[in-house]
């Protein structure tokens, strides 16, 4: 019984080593997907690109230097900027053509971008394996009859520092506050001025980053590696995201510590290890059977729900009760006029204290300007493309109405 306790406290900081890992992996997934609402099954090729990328940086950095954390942080660095620019490079050839075309084509697309790159690494550097330097000293500590290294208690805090920089950038910083914005209407961002292309390759290169740290994690937890290595990583962290909640960055965290657990945990109870697998994807179903989005995911508006939220627009029109569009085109058409009234809105921020500020020589101001003029004839194509003549009076009166009024009502 003491042997099964002290297997099971062992079992418990690989837990913790192995948990932090797809954690970190399932985020940057998980970001793409919460932004762009594409599923990216090139991070797994990032992934391997990115320890592709460490080994050499690190590699050269060991010509110059022996201190380990300076040889970490050399590689990272340089490896985080170059997958974030290839990152880049990737939505926008691959991806964003494809914004509209069916989700399908998006799915195509990216695995075709994963086969790509993985191919290309086969040709020009082989398929042997490497082993990464090692960028964290090699000591043990036993405590309790429990033995952790020193490259678990480095992984740890690595991803928990990692964890809660991006919580705060995403929670604190005003990029963030536009992610999220993004994730939640892109539509209606959009009226506030907030570029969407711009948001989802912002989501794309922390995506590139975390998978970056990722594989400095794993590099450190498993120092040998080959063109195949991005192939698993891609399905577990892809897994463990689903699990979580996919778009969720707190859902994958957590999907990626449940889905460690199963791992560390259920070769303990199983006669074969290889059984560890069917045991994860039987998890997965059955969470998936009880709550579809995740744990913690959030369900996505779909076209019925979109004809049910028009009726958010009386947050905008207090004269507007009873009027419920009928067709999705008369809900888009809802949602237009909500631009015109944001248009309007924005046209009052241009009165500061009874003062008229000048948008030519202010950039700001003319920045706000053309999101007015944009939000304009975004009102005006809508309401005549998809509203009956009764209820395009009803709105022009409202319009009316809102622009008559004096002050500025800030809590819309």
């Amino acid at each position: 019984m003491e042997g099964l306790f002290q297997q099971f406290l062992q079992q418990t900081v690989n837990l913790l080593q192995l948990g932090s890992i797809y954690g970190i992996l399932a985020v940057g997934f998980s970001m793409v997907y919460g932004i762009a609402r594409l599923v990216n099954f090139a991070h797994g090729a990032i992934f391997m690109i990115a320890t592709y990328l460490l080994y050499f940086f690190g590699t050269l950095m060991y010509t110059m230097t022996e201190v380990t954390w300076a040889v970490l942080m050399f590689a990272l660095i340089c490896a985080s900027a170059l997958t974030a620019l290839l990152a880049v490079v990737i939505e926008k050839i691959a991806y964003k053509p494809l914004r509209n075309a069916p989700k399908v084509s998006v799915v195509v697309s990216s695995v075709g971008v994963g086969m790509v790159l993985e191919y290309l690494v086969l040709t020009f550097i082989g398929p042997n394996p490497h082993k990464m330097p090692p960028f964290v000293k090699m000591m043990r500590f036993k405590i309790g009859g429990v033995n952790i290294n020193l490259s678990t208690i480095i992984i740890v805090i690595v991803a928990i520092v990692a964890m809660i920089a991006l919580n705060l950038y995403v929670k604190k910083s005003k990029t963030g506050v536009a992610l999220r914005a993004v994730a939640e209407d892109g539509l209606a961002a959009s009226f506030m001025g907030i570029s969407n292309d711009r948001m989802v390759s912002v989501a794309f290169i922390l995506g590139a980053i975390m998978a970056t740290i990722g594989a400095s994690l794993y590099g450190v937890s498993y120092p040998t590696f080959n063109p195949y290595v991005g192939d698993q990583i891609n399905w577990w962290s892809f897994t463990a995201a689903v699990l979580g909640g996919i778009g969720s960055i707190n859902g994958a965290i957590l999907g990626g510590f449940l889905l460690a657990a199963v791992n560390v945990y259920s070769p303990m109870f199983l006669p074969e290890s290889s059984w560890r697998n069917v045991v994860a994807f039987g998890v997965l179903i059955i969470v998936l059977m009880i709550k579809p989005a995740g744990l913690l995911g959030k369900k996505q508006i779909g076209q019925k729900s979109e004809i049910q939220n028009a009726k958010s627009l009386q947050q905008f029109s207090p004269h507007i009760i009873d009027y419920t569009p009928r067709t999705i085109e008369g809900a888009h058409a809802d949602r237009n006029f909500a631009a015109g009234v944001s248009g309007y809105h924005s046209l009052q921020c241009f009165v500061h204290e009874g003062k008229v500020c000048d948008p030519v020589n202010d950039p700001e101001h003319l920045k706000w300007l053309h999101v007015v003029i944009s939000n304009a004839k975004t009102f005006i194509n809508g309401t005549f493309h998809g509203l009956s003549e009764r209820h395009l009076q009803r709105y022009l009166d409202e319009f009316c109405y809102r622009f008559n009024r004096r002050k500025f009502n800030r809590s819309i």
